[in-house]
C-alpha cells in the first residue's frame, strides 16, 4: 500500500529524533507506553497513518512537541505544496465542534467570540478547509484551548476541568457515537455508490477486514482515509464526523 507524505515525515523525525537521544527502538516504546511491533511498524512506515494518541504518546516521551514530529525537514518541504484542503483539517473540526456543543453556543456565536465570521468557521467545522493558524490563535485567546490540542489533540495544556470533560467524551459517549454515525453514513454511502466493501475499501487505502469493522461500528478511519472519502468520493468529513445530514 502506498504510504502518504504524513507517515513517511513522522518516521524521518522520529528516526532523526532517537539518534540525537540514542534511543533504541525499545527504549522509546517502553517510555511511551507503546508496544515495540508498534513502534517498529512506525519507523519502517507499515503504518496507513500515524494516530494521533501515539504521536502525543511518542511526542510526550521524547518531551517535545507533536508538531516537531510532523514537521517537514527543510530538503522534504522545498518545492511541496501544503496538503489540499480537507489534509488535516478534520483533527481540528472534531474538536472544535466538540468544545462548541460543550460552551452551549452557535457557530455565529462561536465565532462572533472569536472575532471571525461565521462562514470561516462553518468551513473548518465541515473540513472543506484546514484550520488557519491566525483562527488558532483566536480560538486558544478566547477560550484557552492550546495549538496543540487544536492540531494534535495534545490535551495537557487544558485546564484540568476542560481537560478532563475533553477525555471523558473521546474515550466514552462521543467515541461510541461517532463510530456507529460513521458506520452508518459509510454503509449507506457506499450502498449508494453501488460499491463493494472490497473496492469502497481498496478506493480509500484500507484493508477490507479492518474496514468492515469501520462499518460494524467497532472502529474509526483514519485522518487520511476519512480524507480519501471526501477526495475520491466527494463524502464530506464533516458528515462522517456526525454533522447535520
Amino acid at each position: 500500500m502506498e504510504q502518504t507524505d504524513i507517515s513517511g515525515t513522522f518516521s524521518t523525525n522520529l528516526k532523526e529524533q532517537m539518534r540525537r537521544r540514542g534511543l533504541g527502538m525499545a527504549q522509546l516504546s517502553r517510555k511511551a507506553g507503546l508496544n515495540e511491533t508498534a513502534v517498529y511498524d512506525i519507523l519502517k512506515q507499515r503504518t496507513e497513518s500515524p494516530r494521533l494518541n501515539t504521536i502525543a504518546k511518542i511526542a510526550g516521551a521524547l518531551e517535545i512537541s507533536a508538531a516537531d514530529l510532523l514537521k517537514p525537514s527543510r530538503a522534504e518541504g522545498m518545492g511541496r505544496k501544503l496538503p489540499p484542503a480537507g489534509g488535516f483539517s478534520s483533527c481540528a473540526a472534531d474538536r472544535i465542534k466538540w468544545h462548541r456543543s460543550l460552551e452551549g453556543l452557535t457557530q455565529e456565536q462561536y465565532a462572533a467570540r472569536i472575532g471571525l465570521k461565521r462562514a470561516a468557521l462553518n468551513n473548518w467545522e465541515s473540513g472543506e478547509f484546514r484550520l488557519s493558524l491566525d483562527g488558532a490563535i483566536a480560538i486558544r485567546d478566547a477560550f484557552g484551548l492550546s495549538l496543540d490540542f487544536l492540531y494534535f489533540g495534545e490535551d495537557g495544556g487544558l485546564a484540568e476541568g476542560l481537560r478532563e470533560a475533553w477525555r471523558s467524551w473521546r474515550d466514552g459517549a462521543g467515541a461510541q457515537v461517532e463510530r456507529k454515525d460513521m458506520a452508518r453514513r459509510l454503509a449507506r454511502a457506499r450502498i449508494a455508490a453501488g460499491m463493494s466493501m472490497v473496492d469502497f475499501a481498496n478506493s480509500i487505502g484500507i484493508a477490507k477486514s479492518n474496514y468492515s469493522q469501520v462499518e460494524q461500528g467497532k472502529r474509526m478511519l483514519t485522518v487520511d482515509q476519512l480524507y480519501r472519502c471526501w477526495r475520491v468520493h466527494g463524502i464530506s468529513i464533516h458528515h462522517l464526523l456526525g454533522g447535520e445530514e
